[in-house]
């Protein structure tokens, strides 16, 4: 069993957990997958749409036959599921644009001057005012993409309102907007209790996060920051440096919330009255993963109708 275990690994890039000896566990983006290793060196496949229950089980002569159909079948669930996967591909852009935030300020945070920490040494050929340029323009793609990833299943929708964030003086009427087409479009930040492969009663067991996140109104404040901050070229401004010192030591900040607000959230798509739930920072890869070792965010439906009266209410935007 140790070698099985050591190729589902080689070949998934991640080892799945293990919910005993013979049962192997992981998640994809359309639910649970539940590998049972038979002595003869086949394996037992059960797939668990989240919603449903059991979806249906295939035997497979080896692993290799064990990870094309699960493939083949991520593939088929998926086309069928159009605007959750657009969704989970906008969360996962997402991700990475904030993983680059974070490396380029962690190696600046390794190469500050000893003598006085409040100055960075930058052992770089490439200027300190185009890494925060970068790092403004990230910031801004991913409130943009907090903004919009709702209405990803109105794609004329969705493009109107993209193209409306290039009118940076209206950012907070465009916010407005989209919040008029869906009153539900910002994510809701929650944690779960029992973690998150406990799948039966989590309506149970969860709870709204009431602070420590970006909300709504930080997002197009950070926005039109991240913005002054990319348009703010005049070499005859004597207080350039100090501006761009400033708006760099609120970035580690603005990174941690957005984390907290997207880390486990629950969303509802333009047009849909179903809520979902979406993990971004699980140690669980999709079977899509492209190699450069970040793991895929998942989703999977929540009752709304066994939460507590007070979150529904929340989550529906009720009382506002």
């Amino acid at each position: 069993m140790n070698e099985a275990r050591d190729k589902v690994a080689e070949i998934l890039g991640f080892a799945p957990s293990f919910g005993s000896e013979t049962i192997w566990v992981w998640k994809t983006t359309i639910g649970e997958f539940s590998l049972a290793p038979k002595s003869d060196g086949s394996f037992i496949v059960l797939i668990h749409n989240l919603k449903e229950g059991t979806k249906s089980d295939h035997v497979c002569s080896g692993i290799d036959d064990v990870i094309e159909f699960t493939i083949q079948h991520n593939e088929e669930v998926n086309s069928m599921r159009p605007d959750i996967g657009r969704y989970l591909r906008v969360m996962l852009d997402i991700k990475w644009r904030a993983e680059v935030v974070s490396r380029i300020e962690r190696n600046d945070r390794f190469n500050k001057n000893k003598d006085d920490p409040s100055l960075y040494r930058y052992e770089s050929l490439i200027p300190p005012a185009v890494k925060i340029e970068t790092v403004a323009l990230q910031i801004r793609r991913i409130i943009e993409s907090i903004a919009l990833a709702s209405l990803v299943a109105n794609e004329p929708l969705y493009k109107k309102e993209a193209e409306n964030f290039k009118k940076l003086w209206r950012t907070k009427e465009i916010f407005n907007t989209i919040e008029k087409w869906n009153p539900n479009f910002y994510p809701k930040p929650i944690e779960t209790f029992q973690g998150h492969y406990q799948y039966d009663d989590i309506e149970g067991n969860i709870k709204l996060i009431e602070d420590g996140f970006m909300t709504r109104d930080m997002c197009i404040e950070v926005y039109n920051k991240c913005s002054a901050i990319l348009h703010s070229q005049n070499p005859f401004d004597d207080d350039q440096d100090r501006d761009y010192d400033q708006f760099y030591s609120q970035v580690p900040d603005w990174i941690s919330q957005i984390v907290q607000l997207l880390n486990c959230h629950v969303f509802r798509l333009i047009g849909s009255n179903d809520f979902y739930v979406v993990h971004m920072a699980d140690e669980i890869v999709d079977l899509a993963n492209d190699g450069r070792g970040m793991s895929h965010p998942f989703m999977y439906s929540l009752r709304l109708e066994k939460l507590p009266p007070e979150i529904q209410a929340e989550l529906r935007g009720e009382g506002r």
